[in-house]
């Protein structure tokens, strides 16, 4: 394997790693290993006037020569390009075949000289790799040095043979380890997840000895470097960037950007902002369950450092009697290390939760994003659609020509008493894509986050078949802009004390909600202003539009009722979980499963009847600006209706909430 040199441009994230922990170290000239060294100039003897007993002995002096590293007269080791074992041609050939018995056993100890040179000199330094290595050379001196006295005493091949061979299978074991690490290039956590899948697989007593002196020498390195991150919420003792988390606050952002593309996509739990990334191709799988309670350790750390140094010294102190002292934490197994580092999360989530409740006052915080994005309090979606007809009708222009300033403006006019301490916290924002993209179109979409949630919560959420939503998506029509009141959602500017219980992808589940009922209240609002407007009755056309009018206004009346029973109840339930919570941990798990039970109480794995919804709404839009036929528009209502009702009925969900809104469509209608 070519080393890569440090001038190289690093096109993977072990590559990058590779170069950024050269540029801290010295690179010093190693002096080539005397191992095996070359004797290509130095003849073979001619043994063929030799007693075969004085050749056999002097031989088993020379395989005992050849085992501890060294090429002898007359047998050589080559390594290059494969390994191969040469014995002098002019000994006797029995003789020769008696020496090519040790052949397998020379080879593992040429491989793990080779190997452990390799891991002292070559670039890419690693501590993990280091201490692997250096354990194998211990053992491979150690174990052949009583051996190689004994030798002195044999006489025969052969006994030599049976005295050495038991060494064999740890040997083996040894060099397919440090085969794989350097063939792999593995650091850190990778070479900890090589050696626990190596020890399941091992059956022998003495082999399954060598590979958990091996992971206990590699799992100390892993160990010091989480004991810092767990009570200092840093990573500054990881000089070689092995650990599971690096600080990338120096990184460029072409170094940023080599390492978005070929790392692990981020999971949202585990985003730590933009100081540190979570690789997790670096975590044991002695901890891979352990992985999001390492990350939160560290988060909440970071949490409590914002907040205050007196309350990052308080955690930092709580979290150290946890561990315990350093050289006492870092002999322990993976199963006391994991509920140490359960005890530190929960100290710190219990430290979080206080101060929100005392300082954040997170409870109040939760009924404003509720009323504001659920609707609960609609009064304010009435002075928002006020304001905007006033402010020349802005948000019905297309987003392109809305500026953000206008937007602020908007929301600065709204006169909400109610919410005037929290104004700056909010603002009004133009989504770019349609609320059905959002939720469907990828793997990072909503509805996949949902689905996810689910599975974690052990509630029912199935994802439609991907055709299925490609489908509904491509009828959806792709060359109509979004205008200003499509577009438009509500953007919480979460402070950092908040991240753990309001993440990104949650955040966004709340837009997609508010869009959809926003969509809603305005088709309603606009509806009523086209009866309103309606010059008399007495004609027949304003008696037909009239019945249309309020058919339309009664459907989407019961479409906001119905959310309305499924929302409300899920609120209160939250809000008394909320109550009782004793750490952000189980304040973010229920706020998890309740925005699951929104998503399923809303049909969000429904892109059809979604899609009807909107269709129904951009009805009223056109009737309402374009003075469309009401001919035309009874009949475009009818088919919506009929495709609504199908949708439901065709959901394959005998869900209470599906039922219930189904009855109240078919009552409507």
């Amino acid at each position: 394997q070519v080393a890569m040199m440090v001038t190289d441009r690093p096109t993977t994230w072990k590559a990058l790693r590779r170069s950024l922990v050269n540029s801290r170290f010295m690179l010093l000239r190693v002096p080539r290993s005397a191992n095996y060294a070359n004797l290509d100039d130095e003849p073979f003897d001619d043994l063929r006037g030799m007693d075969a007993v004085d050749v056999e002995i002097m031989l088993i002096e020379e395989i005992a020569l050849v085992l501890m590293g060294d090429q002898t007269t007359n047998i050589r080791v080559e390594m290059t390009p494969k390994f191969e074992l040469i014995v002098n041609s002019t000994a006797d050939p029995h003789i020769r075949g008696l020496v090519m018995h040790f052949e397998q056993i020379v080879k593992n100890c040429a491989i793990i000289r080779k190997r452990c040179y390799q891991a002292h000199s070559e670039t890419g330094i690693s501590t993990t790799v280091r201490v692997v290595a250096k354990e194998c050379e211990s053992l491979l001196n150690k174990e052949l040095a009583g051996i190689i006295d004994s030798s002195e005493s044999c006489h025969k091949l052969m006994e030599f043979y049976y005295q050495v061979i038991p060494l064999n299978e740890i040997l083996e074991t040894a060099a397919q380890v440090l085969e794989q690490i350097t063939e792999g290039d593995l650091v850190g956590g990778e070479v900890l997840t090589l050696l626990a899948n190596k020890l399941k697989q091992s059956i022998r007593s003495d082999t399954s000895s060598l590979l958990h002196k091996l992971e206990q020498a590699a799992m100390a390195t892993f160990l010091s470097k989480l004991y810092q991150w767990i009570s200092h919420g840093t990573t500054d003792c990881d000089t070689t960037m092995e650990f599971v988390v690096w600080d990338i606050s120096d990184f460029s952002a072409t170094q940023l950007d080599v390492l978005e593309k070929t790392a692990k996509p981020k999971d949202e739990r585990l985003d730590l902002g933009a100081s540190y990334r979570v690789l997790e191709e670096l975590c044991p799988a002695q901890f891979a369950s352990s992985l999001l309670d390492i990350v939160k350790c560290g988060r909440f750390l970071h949490i409590l450092r914002a907040s205050s140094e007196e309350q990052e010294r308080k955690a930092t102190d709580e979290a150290l009697q946890i561990l315990g002292p350093y050289n006492d934490f870092i002999k322990l197994s993976p199963g006391a290390v994991k509920s140490r580092i359960v005890q530190a999360r929960d100290s710190s989530s219990t430290k979080i939760l206080k101060l929100l409740r005392v300082e954040y006052a997170v409870d109040e915080i939760f009924d404003v994003v509720h009323s504001l994005y659920l609707c609960l309090d609609v009064s304010w979606l009435n002075l928002l659609m006020a304001s905007a007809q006033y402010d020349d009708d802005l948000l019905a222009k297309r987003v392109d020509s809305i500026s953000e300033k206008r937007l602020d403006s908007i929301w600065r006019s709204l006169q909400m008493k109610r919410y005037e301490s929290y104004t700056d916290k909010f603002d009004l924002i133009l989504e770019r894509e349609s609320v059905l993209s959002l939720l469907f179109k990828d793997e990072h979409s909503s509805c996949r986050w949902i689905a996810a949630e689910a599975t974690r919560n052990n509630s029912m959420f199935v994802c439609p078949p991907d055709n299925w939503i490609e489908e509904e998506l491509d009828r959806v029509e792709q060359s109509e802009e979004l205008s200003g009141w499509s577009a438009l959602s509500l953007r919480f500017k979460c402070p950092s004390m908040l991240t753990p219980i309001f993440t990104k992808r949650q955040m966004q589940v709340y837009s997609n909600v508010f869009r959809l009922f926003l969509a809603c209240h305005l088709a309603i609002h606009r509806i009523e202003q086209c009866i309103l407007l309606l010059p008399s009755l007495v004609e027949e056309q304003w008696r037909q539009a009239a019945r249309l009018f309020y058919t339309i206004n009664d459907q989407l009346h019961r479409f906001v009722e119905s959310w309305n029973l499924i929302v409300a109840p899920l609120v209160a339930k939250l809000k008394d979980e909320l109550r009782r919570a004793r750490s952000i941990e189980e304040m973010a798990s229920s706020h998890s499963t309740f925005l699951v039970k929104l998503g399923l109480g809303l049909r969000f794995n429904n892109p059809a009847l979604l899609r009807h919804i909107f269709a129904l709404c951009a009805l009223t839009r056109h009737i309402y600006s374009e003075k469309m036929d009401i001919a035309i528009a009874e009949e475009q209502f009818t088919e919506i209706s009929t495709e609504i009702t199908a949708a439901l009925c065709d959901s394959g969900s005998d869900d209470q909430s599906s039922n219930e809104m189904l009855m109240m469509m078919t009552l409507g209608r």
